[in-house]
């Protein structure tokens, strides 16, 4: 569409030139006076309007690269912070990870340990009443409706120990 005006404005330019090939103008430079034609006049502001043209133009175009360079910096910074906090978000899921995964083996160590205070509890229990161990591993693995502190309190009592909470 530009290309288009352009053209149209240079081809109204030419006629009107070459309609005044034959008129003279007289120009003032403020120094010295001159006749020259007014075609030649006309032809010499046409030349200084395309060359203020170009101009104009150049530094457009130059503004343009720096605004497209310093977008496409923003985006490059944007990128790198986008993969800098992909990075961290990875990292985090993998020390969290650790983390649990330590919990983990940390919470399968305590219970192997109660497990074996149980069982040595049992086995002291066992020592305690001899007469009554069959029915004391018996009830332990059967499934009741009792909880473990319901047993242990009433196996406490038969024994007369203290539970091992208030020893310590």
């Amino acid at each position: 569409m530009g290309m288009a005006i352009s053209v149209i404005l240079l081809l109204l330019a030419a006629a009107l030139i070459f309609l005044n090939i034959e008129a003279t103008s007289q120009l003032n430079f403020g120094f010295t006076e001159m006749t020259v034609p007014l075609w030649a006049v006309m032809l010499g502001f046409l030349i200084i309007g395309l060359i203020a043209a170009w101009l104009m133009a150049l530094a457009k175009e130059r503004k343009n690269k720096e605004t497209m360079n310093e977008k496409e910096q923003k985006l490059r910074d944007q990128d790198d912070k986008i993969r800098i906090a992909d990075k961290t978000k990875e990292d985090a899921v993998v020390q969290a990870k650790r983390e649990s995964e330590s919990e983990v083996i940390k919470k399968n160590a305590e219970i192997e340990g109660l497990k074996k205070q149980i069982n040595s509890l049992e086995e002291e229990l066992n020592k305690h009443l001899p007469n009554n161990s069959q029915n004391v591993n018996a009830s332990i693995h059967e499934p009741t409706s009792e909880t473990l502190n319901t047993r242990t309190e009433k196996r406490s009592k038969e024994i007369q120990v203290e539970p091992q909470d208030k020893k310590r």
